[in-house]
């Protein structure tokens, strides 16, 4: 490279005119940028942090808050919009459906008031039903429910059913009114009789299957009627005080040695076999024509063996068997008859208060 362009490199750019100088920003202090926390200001601190978080925190418990009230509000209504319903559906249409007896079972609604004690419209459901399903399965005239006949017969089961659930909450009146109560040994041993007369066995399921196709009941049904059975049968013992002497008299003449059939003339209630020496005729386990307590008596007596006194539905009964031929039993019976437990239950409904619900439709 020459002399003369190394000199020419050397020559200097000129200055721009007029541009000053950018002066340099001073280093900003570092308490300038974040505040020193010290013992003596860590309280303003944490306050100031937490007045922060609660701008967020108290539009949350409002709206949990709100959340609340807006459900109860709905849970409410759709309580008061089902009870509606459910009492439309049982006062106003007097349904007998499936799903109004599942509703008075869970929902207490009352059928009546007797004598300040309300009854269930659950127990006059049972009832009804009952009393429906064996018209629908079982009537030998075939009566048509849906027919103008049919309504009439629904309209009549109604009003048995309405007045035997009253007769039943007088007689539980009586009961307790009297320290009269029915243990589950009781029931036991009755279902016990019932299934020796039946056939049935041990099997609960076999017991369950005929009580569903018989009844539409389940067990627990079966345990509930003859619970109330037992009930209705404990009151003539208390309060049938003659009849009970009665028979007391006609077991102590027995014992004596006086012959049966006289017994049998001097206190019998059975105006079909008085006459006859109370000889009622051959009869087996299976028979149904019978009660079962009787049944279970007869075939615990040997041949011209005399029971002590039984109790049944129909009364007092004093068994004698006069012959026995394998499983079969000949049999004779002096019936002493209590006095009629419905039309004493009547009796005393017409002395107590008693407010229906319903107006059978």
């Amino acid at each position: 490279m020459s002399a003369k362009s190394n000199k020419k490199s050397r020559i200097s750019r000129p200055k721009i005119m007029g541009r000053k100088k950018q002066p340099v920003p001073k280093p900003v202090e570092e308490e300038d940028s974040a505040p020193r926390i010290t013992s003596d200001t860590v309280a303003e601190h944490r306050e100031e942090i937490l007045s922060g978080a609660r701008r967020f925190i108290y539009p949350l418990q409002h709206s949990r808050k709100r959340v609340v009230v807006i459900s109860s509000l709905i849970i409410g209504a759709v309580i008061i919009g089902s009870v509606a319903f459910s009492s439309l559906l049982l006062y106003r249409y007097q349904s007998t459906s499936n799903f109004a007896y599942r509703v008075s079972e869970i929902i207490p609604y009352p059928i009546a008031k007797v004598d300040g004690k309300y009854v269930a419209y659950e127990n006059y459901l049972f009832e009804l039903n009952y009393s429906l399903f064996y018209y629908n399965n079982y009537d030998q005239e075939g009566v048509d429910i849906d027919s103008v006949e049919g309504e009439q017969l629904v309209k009549q089961l109604k009003s048995q059913a309405l007045e035997k659930v009253k007769l039943d909450a007088m007689a539980r009146k009586l009961a307790e009114a009297n320290n009269i109560t029915i243990s589950e040994d009781q029931i036991d041993r009755q279902i016990e009789v019932i299934r020796n007369q039946g056939g049935i066995g041990d099997s609960d399921q076999s017991l369950a299957e005929i009580l569903r196709s018989s009844y539409n009941w389940d067990i627990a049904d079966l345990r509930r009627t003859i619970k109330l059975q037992l009930l209705r049968q404990s009151l003539p013992r208390l309060l049938d005080q003659e009849t009970i002497q009665d028979a007391d008299a006609a077991t102590q003449e027995l014992a004596a040695g006086a012959k049966f059939s006289d017994v049998v003339l001097k206190y019998s209630d059975d105006q079909l076999t008085k006459d006859g020496g109370g000889v009622l005729g051959v009869i087996s386990r299976t028979d149904t024509a019978l009660p079962p307590e009787f049944i279970d008596a007869a075939f615990s007596l040997g041949e011209g063996e005399t029971s002590d006194i039984v109790e049944s539905r129909f009364g007092l009964h004093i068994i004698k068997v006069n012959k026995v031929t394998g499983d079969e039993r000949e049999v004779a019976h002096i019936l002493l008859q209590y006095f009629d437990v419905d039309q004493y239950l009547r009796d005393e409904l017409e002395k107590v208060e008693v407010v229906n619900y319903i107006t059978i439709q």
